[in-house]
């Protein structure tokens, strides 16, 4: 028999909570102020469930439940933090919480616990409950609705007001609005914007306020403090008649916030429908008919069978029966979808939840409440909604572990950003002497050219909602450079970074042994599943083979630094991370395994190099036998001559992303135009159904994604992002330097990794993947260049004679010799007739210095060489000074010289910019070995001749080029050189015919200089030096066209 426990009817007596007189109906926790603290405090004493008693429903095997609607449910925290409040009570077996249907279900053991105690517990958490009746259901739905009508009527109002003063604002500024104007609107829009706040941000801020004196949080907390700060700004740069305000941005964020509230609302009470809501269609009393033929009136948890129930006229019949007295008609399209009433006649069989027609009826109960039809299919839809209910425990235990670790990776990288931020705007690293690398200049700018890239694709769709979420995941390599500088400044090397990916494998490992303990060690089941650790199988394969393999780099680093037990933990889960990752049987993982065990060799020793790569087919063939979701890939495909239906979907998805990019080859469809393709060729009948729940956000490749989406430009942006860090990783790779040689591979290992993922995978539309490529790529950089200059230690073993020629150089001739000394053993001077102090200043701090005349800059440099007696010799020009850095390098290099030349980069510092790139960026030789060597007779641009089979090197450190005073001697430089380049090309027979090619080669060096060699990273002095080269090369040609001419005319 169904009845309510003698816990509820205790409850249902006791003096309690009083029934709330609004529409909502009765709202646990909702005290007068929303003091939900004190609510909590009081909760035992006061509490009343009149309300829930009478559903609170008691199962045949004697255990209790109770659904109940959580009114203000919004988000997965909020089903986290409740679940969370009654988990771990005694007598407590099932808290559900359903975040569509906003469904809190309860079932407990009554012997040990009632439903009081579990409702307190959710009610200080500062969520509302209400029962599940649909009248109550509808009219707290409808308060809500009202209430979010006016708070967003009120929003759109102020929105639009405030921005029509914005615009003036904004408009007046370049017009050169007054302070007092401005003045005058800022405080309008103070006006009309506060009070519509603190009215339409009132479902927000009470939200908010409730769940932060439970002491949690939801989506509503950081919402209200954005709101609330950006308004408090706006007040204060009000105050003290500032020139910006944000007014307009806090009233139009909280305007779409309430659009969206709104239609969230809506689309969920659509959702509700009867079948979902069959429990709600129970009466909750039935009149019972006595012996003496009164009315009585009883919950229908009470009805027995044979009790006799009286149904009036349009109620809902409350329990099943047969019809002994009376004759109507039933409404019983609920169970048979038929819109035609059924009679009801002396004898006929109802059920619950039908509705009676005009004629009053007796019904005798054949069943109980809970054995009724209409509880029967409520049974079975709960049933099927849990037939996943293992997995979904599953999923929680595996999240509970994986998501936190999730958001510290993300909370980590925004707090090391932030901490970048404060010192850059500090300048603490430059304080520090820091040398800020061009190699790290050229990383930040493919992070950053990539949003640019993304943004361009955005705002030419029209900022699309689509679009705007990609956006969002792309913007977040904005965080590079703040990320470089938080690092580079905590001098993180190589031990700390290694020790860091270690963890990841550890995380994978992790997550592997908690499901199996949450299967109860079933390894079997495990084995047998495609492996996904709570998220896509295809990103925690990818990301825990990358996790694997650099661990296992680790474990090689630390064989090096001497300390073996830490290297054999390395090397094991490094191991374990890798296997892990097949078990997710992805096939992006066989294809890039062989080209990540490539990348280990560089690690080895000659010898073993050969043992490598055999080992490697080896060990991919194991790899792809072992995988049951790649083997029966390959066997359809050999034996059918079909792929199977994964890349099937893929070939097609392809397909559409290359004649998207045929279509708008030049700006794509928009970072949104993917998803909109696919939707519209869905609806068109062009494409199967089920490709709106696979395809719809990206192509499943990196680069057709990036080309249909953005176009050739994107195209630049993803090649520039995955092969500018390859290329820098890779030039160390053959570093001496162990700690540096060991970071290069786990570069080179993250680029190769996603690159080869990328095939298969938009890993940059991924906010997990995308957020590793950033944090990873800007790690191992800092800490590859903090191991770089720390490892230059040794002293030079060589004698270094250096050899400077000069004329009038008296400005930088001390410096220059200063610079040089810290390198070289003699300093050799060979003037040309100087006027100015130049030979005198030279005399106090350089060996040997001579006056001779001038032949030019070939033979003069000759001349030097033929003075110096050192086994090397660094040239230098006067101009050019040796950095600290740059000498112990050198120096380091010298102790055992590892080639017999070596080019030293140039970094050209004019108009207090120092320019890392276009021509100023080239590296000259500068330094070798002196036997046999000697300097080509050019009169201008001259050479160094080396003989054939030696080995050249590029040393990092730079060599500071002051190449002009100012603007005018750089034009009187550049018209030297420009018309000795000419007599030099004359000298040789060199010949042009017309102005043409003079003007094309112009083009052709600003092109190369300005573009092709990244001379715009350099700025605005960049550009100026770009159009300078240009132009020395116009009048270079032009010159040669010149000196041709007198000979033609003398021939005609």
């Amino acid at each position: 028999m169904v009845q309510v426990s003698p816990q509820a009817e205790s409850t249902a007596n006791a003096a309690a909570l009083p029934r709330p007189d609004d529409a909502a109906g009765a709202m646990l926790g909702c005290c007068p102020g929303g003091g939900i603290a004190a609510a909590a405090e009081e909760a035992v004493p006061s509490l009343r469930l009149a309300d829930f008693a009478d559903h609170i429903v008691r199962q045949p095997d004697g255990r209790e439940a109770l659904t109940l609607v959580v009114q203000n449910l919004h988000c997965p925290s909020c089903i986290r933090a409740i679940e969370n409040a009654v988990d771990g009570r005694p007598g407590l077996e099932k808290a559900r919480v359903n975040l569509s249907t906003r469904r809190l279900k309860l079932q407990w053991d009554p012997a040990e616990t009632s439903a009081e105690p579990l409702l307190a517990a959710v009610a200080a958490k500062g969520y509302r409950l209400i029962p599940l009746d649909a009248e109550q259901i509808e009219s707290a739905e409808a308060s809500e609705s009202r209430e979010l009508l006016r708070a967003l009527a009120v929003a759109g109002f102020a929105a639009g007001n405030v921005m029509l003063l914005s615009v003036s604002v904004w408009s007046g500024l370049a017009e050169d609005m007054g302070p007092a104007t401005r003045a005058l609107m800022h405080w309008v829009s103070a006006l009309i914007a506060l009070p519509a706040i603190a009215y339409a941000g009132r479902p927000f801020f009470r939200s908010a306020l409730l769940v932060l004196r439970s002491g949690s949080t939801n989506m509503d907390v950081p919402i209200s403090l954005g709101v609330i700060l950006a308004a408090g700004m706006s007040l204060s740069e009000t105050l003290r008649h500032g020139d910006h305000v944000y007014f307009d941005a806090a009233v139009m964020l909280l305007f779409f916030l309430l659009v969206g509230r709104f239609l969230d609302l809506r689309l969920r009470g659509r959702a509700r429908s009867a079948a979902e809501n069959l429990t709600a269609l129970r009466a909750t009393a039935a009149m019972v008919v006595d012996a003496e033929g009164r009315l009585t009136s009883l919950p229908i948890n009470r009805l027995q069978p044979g009790m006799t129930v009286a149904v009036a006229a349009g109620e809902r019949i409350p329990v099943d029966g047969l019809v002994c007295l009376g004759r109507s008609e039933v409404d019983t399209s609920l169970l048979t979808g038929e819109s035609l009433p059924r009679p009801a006649v002396p004898g006929s069989e109802v059920f619950a939840g039908t509705v009676n027609g005009e004629g009053a009826l007796r019904v005798t109960v054949t069943k109980t409440a809970e054995s009724s039809l209409l509880a029967e299919i409520v049974r079975l839809m709960e049933t099927a909604e849990q037939s996943r209910d293992r997995y979904v425990r599953l999923a929680d235990r595996v999240a509970r572990v994986y998501a936190p670790a999730v958001h510290i990776l993300a909370g980590a990288t925004l707090l090391i950003a932030v901490a970048g931020m404060v010192l850059s705007a500090r300048k603490s690293l430059y304080k520090a002497g820091w040398d800020k690398p061009k190699e790290l200049r050229l990383l930040h700018f493919s992070f950053w050219f990539f949003v640019l890239v993304s943004l361009m694709s955005w705002a030419l769709e029209g900022f699309d909602y689509e679009g705007g979420k990609t956006f969002g995941t792309h913007a977040r390599f904005i965080l590079f450079w703040p990320l470089i500088i938080a690092i580079s400044y905590s001098r993180i090397g190589a031990r700390t970074t290694f020790a860091a990916i270690g963890l990841m494998a550890v995380s994978v490992i992790g997550v592997f042994v908690v499901t199996i303990a949450a299967r109860q060690g079933a390894l079997g089941q495990v084995l047998n599943s495609r492996f996904g650790g709570g998220i896509n199988p295809i990103s925690f394969g990818n990301l825990a083979l990358l996790a694997g393999m650099l661990t296992i780099v680790a474990g090689m680093f630390f064989i090096r630094d001497k300390r073996v037990g830490l290297a054999i933990l390395f090397f094991l889960g490094g191991t374990g991370a890798v296997l892990i990752s097949m078990l997710s049987e992805t096939r992006s993982n066989l294809v890039a395994l062989p080209f990540l065990l490539v990348a280990l060799l560089p690690l080895l020793s000659k010898k073993l190099r050969i043992a490598g790569l055999i080992a490697v087919p080896i060990l991919v063939a194991g790899a792809i036998i072992t995988s049951d979701r790649m083997s029966s890939s390959l066997n359809g495909l050999l034996h059918n001559g079909h792929l199977d239906s994964g890349m099937e979907i893929r070939l097609e998805v392809w397909g559409q992303a290359v004649k998207m990019f045929s279509e708008n080859p030049w700006s794509g469809a928009g970072l949104g135009g993917y998803t909109h393709r696919i939707e519209s060729e869905v609806a068109a009948g062009n494409l199967p159904q089920h490709f709106l729940d696979c395809c719809t956000g990206h192509a499943h490749n990196d680069l057709l994604n990036s080309a249909a989406t953005s176009g050739i430009p994107g195209i630049l942006s993803w090649a520039l992002l995955i092969f500018i860090p390859l290329a820098i990783f890779a030039r160390n790779l053959s570093s001496r330097h162990t700690a540096t040689v060991h970071l290069a591979v786990a570069g080179c290992m993250i680029s190769i990794g996603y690159f080869l993922f990328g095939l298969t995978e938009a890993t940059f539309n991924r906010t997990l993947f995308l957020t590793f490529y950033l944090l990873a790529v800007a790690s191992i950089a800092s800490a590859m260049f903090t191991e770089l200059s720390a490892s230059y230690v040794r002293n030079r073993a060589r004698k270094v004679s250096a050899t400077i020629i000069t004329k009038n150089e008296e400005d930088h001739i001390t410096d220059c010799l200063k610079s040089a000394r810290l390198v070289a053993d003699e300093i050799i001077v060979l003037d040309s007739g100087s006027t100015d102090r130049t030979v005198e200043l030279a005399r106090e701090l350089a060996d040997v210095v001579e006056v001779t005349d001038w032949p030019g800059f070939g033979i003069q440099k000759q001349r030097a060489l033929e003075k110096a007696t050192g086994e090397w010799v660094l040239s230098l020009d006067a101009d050019e000074r040796v950095t600290p850095e740059l000498a112990r390098e050198i120096n380091d290099h010298l102790a055992d010289p590892d080639a017999d030349a070596y080019k030293l980069p140039w970094a050209v510092t004019i108009y207090g910019s120092r320019l890392d790139f276009g021509r100023s960026g080239r590296a000259p030789l500068r330094l070798f070995r002196r036997e046999g060597v000697s300097f080509s007779d050019a009169l201008v641009h001259e050479r160094i001749l080396i003989p054939s089979g030696r080995k050249f090197k590029t040393l990092r450190g730079r060599l500071t080029h002051y190449t002009h005073r100012d603007f005018g001697h750089s034009l009187e430089k550049s018209a030297k050189y420009a018309w000795l380049g000419s007599l030099e090309k004359h000298r040789r027979g060199k010949k042009t015919r017309t102005m043409i090619y003079p003007t094309l080669r112009g083009l052709m060096t600003f092109v190369q200089v300005y573009f092709i060699r990244f001379g715009f990273l350099d700025g605005a002095v960049g550009y100026l030096t770009a159009v300078t080269y240009a132009q020395v090369t116009f009048n270079k040609y032009a010159g040669l066209w010149t000196l041709d001419r007198p000979a033609r005319f003398e021939k005609s």
